[in-house]
């Protein structure tokens, strides 16, 4: 386990990546949707100001050249899509310009079996004395190129777009550059090789590697589950003894991952809900109570059960709520939480650590749950 632990902590955690609106609404591997994003962005006549900067980023990969100030702007005398050969074929992409006829196969997923030599004899009549450009725009490479084409991947021209980007942004109109800028983003998503896309992988290739070391672990958290279900009978059993029976409600294990650093792993025992006290009208919200012995440690917590007032969404000032509640009960002592977001759904009345002797436990928390009990007047509320 241990090397298997250093090798995971080698790994770089991507960073959580914010979606495009073309993955949001779920037309980012459409090529069609594609095609018509670039055809927009080829065309320099047309409203986004951007000119031929899309263009000149594809001129890059046509001609293998890099950027320089030399550089003629060119100008499109026609973009169209969809354009019909002769035998019934179509075109993704076709680019008129005054010294070029460029024609673009447009692959995002699907296959490279196109009719490609009827793609080159269209060109061939339609560009006179014109040089003539055949381009395979694509994620993978294909392992053999038809004749005449060149492929060119999305994420080089994508690249070589954002690096001409600088060079337009004060004449083009800002709504478009928006639009840009998202379409490539969600191009970055298909990426393999991108910084994230790396990571990513790398961490594929952990669980891949130690998957038989993982499944072992997966199985193993029913053991702590277990341990943890015998610690919170063991203090039960211990608070019966004390006459107490605020948390004899219900009880349940808990795997539940909220986020990263605020995953419970383990087992609670849960008071009934509060809703018609006097304290739970006056702050307008549910509450219970709960003793939990998770991974994290073992917790005594007052916790947020729902609005009074039939709103779903849980109150911005949740946390200094509960703080409320406890003033009101007399509980002396309870965790500031203070780096806790506003609307925290939890108290944290005592805290200790998992391995820690249910008797020891149960000692400290008891003069808490007789306060609770007097407070709330437990006898009569149940």
């Amino acid at each position: 386990l241990s090397c298997a632990e250093k090798d995971f902590k080698k790994l770089e955690k991507p960073p959580e990546r914010k979606k495009a609106f073309l993955e949001i609404i779920g037309l980012s591997h459409l090529e069609a949707v594609s095609s018509k994003a670039l055809a927009f962005f080829f065309d320099t006549d047309e409203v986004h100001q951007l000119k031929d900067l899309c263009l000149q980023a594809l001129y890059d990969y046509i001609l293998d050249r890099a950027k320089s100030e030399n550089e003629l702007a060119i100008s499109t005398q026609s973009v169209e899509r969809e354009v019909s050969t002769d035998d019934g074929s179509r075109i993704d992409i076709v680019i008129d310009t005054y010294d070029d006829l460029i024609i673009i196969e447009n692959k995002l997923f699907h296959t490279v079996n196109n009719p490609f030599e009827s793609y080159v004899n269209y060109g061939k009549l339609r560009r006179g004395e014109r040089n003539g450009h055949y381009i395979i725009l694509g994620i993978h490479k294909p392992e053999t190129l038809p004749e005449h084409f060149k492929f060119i991947s999305h994420f080089d021209l994508a690249d070589a777009i954002r690096n001409r980007l600088g060079d337009y942004l004060m004449d083009a109109d800002q709504h478009y550059v928006t639009l840009l800028v998202d379409y490539l983003h969600a191009l970055d998503d298909f990426n393999p090789n991108s910084r994230i896309g790396k990571m990513e992988q790398a961490i594929v290739n952990f669980f891949g590697e130690n998957h038989s070391l993982l499944t072992d672990v997966y199985y193993a958290k029913q053991h702590f589950i277990n341990y943890a279900e015998q610690q919170i009978q063991k203090m039960k059993s211990q608070l019966d003894l004390e006459k107490s029976t605020l948390l004899n409600y219900d009880e349940y294990s808990e795997d539940v991952e909220e986020d990263p650093d605020n995953y419970w792993l383990g087992y609670n025992t849960n008071s009934q809900v509060f809703n018609s006290h006097t304290i739970a009208i006056q702050q307008e919200m549910g509450f219970y109570f709960s003793l939990g012995c998770y991974t994290r440690g073992i917790f005594l917590t007052l916790v947020y059960y729902g609005n009074l007032n039939n709103k779903r969404k849980t109150p911005e000032n949740c946390l200094n709520k509960l703080r409320e509640i406890a003033d009101g009960l007399g509980i002396a002592e309870y965790s500031n939480m203070d780096d806790y977001a506003d609307d925290a759904e939890y108290l944290i009345l005592k805290q200790f650590k998992w391995n820690e002797s249910a008797e020891s436990v149960v000692n400290q928390i008891l003069p808490t749950i007789k306060q609770i009990e007097t407070a709330l007047s437990f006898d009569k509320e149940a």
